[in-house]
């Protein structure tokens, strides 16, 4: 198992490797760092360090790494390799250039790279749907984004599918009564543009000119993002003093359990872990109508949905949510645990897994 970290293995792939190691070994390629020891569930889970520098290009690096995946894969002939993102799907699709191995991946979302329209971009888009040929499935985590990178290629839609994210764990993110001295509106995800949060600032700075509404801001500036917010802008922000601010917590369950709302004005997403973690415990949420958003996201139902870059139509759901009855929201939080539990648990990842992988 291929990924650009261990916390993302730890918080997303948890009871995938548990399940997978049961009756076989299992290697993960990551980073060893403070979540690696968490993922060594049984003793037929190896740890191999990566040294991946996640959204970081450097021709001899990114050699080295590959060369090393191949070493590995030489020597431990896996029967498959399952990789997550864009630079271990790429690393794992040309491994099978040179040896003959199952290769699954998993697109997690489209990210920068689509969002952006440039010539290397397209060019990179363009390699990209060459290698997935070489792929033994994929998984796509929104129907969109499946539709975009296959564009009626029989092939690539015989060998892909779609799978709901990287799922919830029902027990662990458990459902919390929303109770009316639950005042946040809490945002929780990296400090990037395309993830809305110029849209979300100055949408706060307008409400709080009227509505007296506490907001939170919860994650880390991403500086080798290609949509990067650099330090000194977002401190300008801070100094403003119309949100608090807190940076990335690996645990976000109280935070959410204490807010009333979720808000994620993403310009796309694969499937939000996010939202999902705030649906199962019962929030609702205000985000944008893009996919990974929309398919989560029924509008008036469990939340609502915004135009994707717009702050006047962000601004107006935020005041429209707000005016909500104290039962409206409640009933909100209930219908996103529902479609949680019917459709994106965590099991049916697994299983979806282990299917392809008999």
């Amino acid at each position: 198992m291929i990924s650009n970290n261990s916390w993302n293995l730890f918080n997303f792939r948890s009871e995938l490797i548990q399940n997978i190691s049961k009756q076989n070994k299992v290697y993960l390629f990551c980073n060893k760092d403070k979540y690696s020891k968490s993922l060594l569930f049984n003793t037929n889970i190896k740890i191999i360090d990566s040294n991946f520098k996640k959204n970081y290009f450097n021709i001899f690096r990114d050699l080295y790494l590959l060369l090393k995946i191949l070493f590995l894969v030489i020597i431990h002939r896996p029967k498959y390799i399952l990789s997550y993102t864009l630079k271990p799907n790429l690393y794992s699709l040309i491994i099978t250039f040179f040896i003959k191995v199952k290769v699954i991946i998993n697109v997690t979302g489209l990210g920068s790279i689509y969002l952006k329209k440039n010539i290397i971009n397209n060019l990179i888009i363009k390699i990209n749907k060459s290698l997935f040929k070489k792929a033994y499935f994929i998984f796509f985590q929104n129907e969109n984004d499946r539709i975009d990178i296959c564009n009626h290629d029989k092939y690539l839609l015989n060998i892909s599918g779609i799978i709901p994210g990287s799922g919830i764990n029902l027990q662990k993110f458990n459902y919390s009564t929303l109770l009316k001295e639950h005042k946040n509106y809490i945002f929780i995800g990296r400090i990037i543009k395309d993830k809305g949060i110029i849209e979300l600032l100055n949408s706060i700075k307008k409400i709080k000119k009227k509505i007296e509404i506490n907001f939170q801001i919860i994650g880390n500036i991403d500086q080798f993002n290609p949509s990067n917010i650099d330090y000194k802008s977002f401190g300008l922000w801070r100094d403003l003093k119309i949100f608090d601010y807190f940076e990335h917590q690996d645990n976000v369950y109280n935070f959410i359990k204490n807010s009333q709302c979720l808000i994620l004005p993403s310009y796309r997403e694969g499937c939000s872990r996010v939202i999902m973690e705030a649906m199962a415990i019962g929030r609702p949420v205000i985000a944008t109508n893009v996919p990974g958003c929309n398919n989560l996201i029924k509008d008036g139902i469990n939340g609502f949905l915004v135009e994707p870059k717009n702050t006047n139509s962000l601004y107006e759901a935020i005041v429209k949510f707000n005016n909500l009855s104290y039962e409206e929201k409640l009933k909100m939080g209930k219908n996103g645990r529902k479609i949680i539990e019917d459709s994106f648990g965590v099991s049916l990842v697994v299983d979806k897994y282990l299917n392809k992988m008999k």
